[in-house]
C-alpha cells in the first residue's frame, strides 16, 4: 500500500513498500528507493520525497488487454497492487469478429434423370456476419454438361434466412443421346464473386435421347415477361400430326397464376402438328425480389416430357423518390416510377391519418407531385410519411421528409 501523506517514514517503511526482505541492504540513492521518491538524481529527502509514494502503478495505469469471446478488454492498475477492467469494444476485430461464415451443401437426390428438378439444401453458421440472413448466389459449373442440358440460365440467387435456404433449378430433357454428364454446383456471396462452398461432382443420366419426331415451342430459349401478362405457347410437332398433349408449371415457383394451379396437368390439342395454349400470370400482393421464374413443361398422351422452357418474369415495383428533407415555403417534387402503366393509386397521411387518391399513373408508371410546398403553420422539425397503394400491383410503399 502507499507510505503515509505525512509523519515519519524510515528506510524500514521504504524497503517494505519496495517489497524487499527485512534483511536487504538499502540505501536512499540506491536505484529503485530513487524511483519510488520519483527523484532521479540530486538530494533525497526522507520522508518528504516518500510522501504518499507507491511501488504499484498509479491508478489508471494501463497494465493489458484481452479478449472474452468477442468483446475487448483493457486492464488498469487500481493503485493499489490489484486492477480493474472495462469493456473497450464490443464485437471486437481483435478478438476475432465476425466469426468465419460456414456452409453445409446437401443435394435432394444424385444422379437425376434429364428433365428433372434438383434441391440443393444450404445450412450456414454465422452467415452475413452473424445476422443469419442475406443473398446467396449460385453458379452451375460444367465438367461435361452445358447450358443446353438445363433449364433457365444455370445461376441465381436464393435469400438465406436463419441460416437456412434452398435453392433449385431443373435439368433439360433435351432429346439428345450423350450418355451420362457431370457437373457441380457452387456458391458465393456475390454475382460470379470467390467461391465459398460447392457440391461433389453431381451426374444427370441420359434418359431423353434423340427422338425421331421434334417438338419445339415458340417463345423458345429464355423469354420473359411482365407480372400480370399472358404468356402465348405456340406447339409444334415436326411431323404435322394430330395429338393431346397437356402442358404444366413446376411447382417450386415464386410466381402466382390466374388460370391454372402449379404442378397441375393442363389439356391442349396439337392438330396439324400445331397447338396453342396461355398461361396468365397475377400481380404479387407482397413482392420479395425484381425477377422470379418458373418452369414450363410439355408433355404427350403418355405424360412423356417433351419440352422443358424457363420462363422469367418481372416484377413490377414502383420506385418513389424524392427529397429526404424540405423548408418552409420551398416546393419540391414526389417521382413515382416503374409502376403498372394506367393504374390507379391511393395514398395515405401517416401523421393525420387523411386517405387521398384515386390518380392514375401515365402509360409509362409513372406519375409526378409537382411543387409540393410545406406552409409555416406546419410544426416543425417533424417527419411527413405518405403511405403509397398502387392498384396494379397491389404493392404498398412509404416516402417520408423531414421538415426543418
Amino acid at each position: 500500500m502507499p507510505l503515509p501523506n505525512s509523519g515519519a517514514i524510515s528506510l524500514y517503511d521504504v524497503r517494505t513498500e519496495l517489497g524487499m526482505a527485512s534483511n536487504a541492504q538499502i540505501g536512499l540513492t540506491d536505484t529503485n528507493v530513487r524511483t519510488l521518491a520519483q527523484v532521479p538524481s540530486g538530494t533525497i529527502k526522507l520522508p518528504e520525497d516518500f510522501y504518499g509514494k507507491s511501488n504499484f502503478p498509479p491508478y489508471g495505469t494501463f497494465l493489458s488487454s484481452y479478449c472474452s469471446g468477442y468483446n475487448l478488454y483493457y486492464r488498469y492498475a487500481n493503485g493499489s497492487g490489484g486492477y480493474y477492467d472495462t469493456l473497450q469494444q464490443s464485437n471486437s476485430p481483435s478478438c476475432g469478429w465476425p466469426p468465419a461464415a460456414t456452409y453445409q451443401l446437401s443435394v435432394d437426390s444424385n444422379p437425376v434423370n434429364e428433365g428433372n428438378g434438383v434441391t440443393i439444401t444450404v445450412t450456414t453458421t454465422n452467415f452475413n456476419n452473424g445476422t443469419g440472413n442475406g443473398d446467396l448466389y449460385w453458379r452451375i459449373v460444367h465438367n461435361t454438361t452445358s447450358n443446353a442440358d438445363f433449364s433457365g440460365t444455370g445461376s441465381g440467387v436464393s435469400y438465406v434466412s436463419n441460416n437456412y435456404t434452398t435453392l433449385a433449378y431443373y435439368t433439360t430433357a433435351d432429346q439428345v443421346t450423350e450418355g451420362t454428364e457431370n457437373y457441380y454446383v457452387e456458391v458465393s456471396l456475390t454475382p460470379g464473386g470467390a467461391t465459398v462452398a460447392n457440391t461433389s461432382t453431381l451426374s444427370i443420366n441420359d434418359t431423353s435421347q434423340t427422338p425421331t419426331v421434334s417438338w419445339n415451342i415458340s417463345p423458345s430459349g429464355s423469354p420473359s415477361m411482365q407480372e400480370g401478362d399472358v404468356f402465348d405457347a405456340t406447339v409444334t410437332v415436326s411431323d404435322g400430326g394430330n395429338y393431346s398433349a397437356y402442358y404444366r408449371v413446376g411447382s417450386i415457383t415464386a410466381v402466382t397464376f390466374s388460370n391454372i394451379a402449379p404442378g397441375s396437368y393442363n389439356q391442349f390439342n396439337i392438330v396439324n402438328g400445331v397447338g396453342t395454349f396461355q398461361i396468365g400470370t397475377s400481380f404479387d400482393s407482397s413482392p420479395d425480389q425484381n425477377t422470379k421464374n418458373f418452369l414450363l413443361l410439355i408433355y404427350d398422351s403418355s405424360f412423356n416430357q417433351k419440352i422443358g422452357l424457363f420462363v422469367t418474369v418481372t416484377e413490377t415495383q414502383e420506385i418513389i423518390s424524392g427529397p429526404t428533407t424540405a423548408t418552409i415555403n420551398v416546393p419540391f417534387n414526389i417521382n413515382i416510377t416503374n409502376g403498372v402503366p394506367n393504374t390507379t393509386f391511393t395514398w395515405v397521411q401517416q401523421w393525420s391519418g387523411a386517405t387521398f387518391g384515386p390518380v392514375a399513373l401515365d402509360s409509362s408508371g409513372s406519375y409526378t407531385f409537382s411543387n409540393v410546398t410545406f406552409v409555416p403553420a406546419n410544426p416543425r422539425p417533424f417527419t411527413y410519411t405518405y403511405v403509397f397503394t398502387f392498384a396494379g400491383s397491389g404493392n404498398q410503399k412509404s416516402y417520408s421528409i423531414n421538415l426543418l
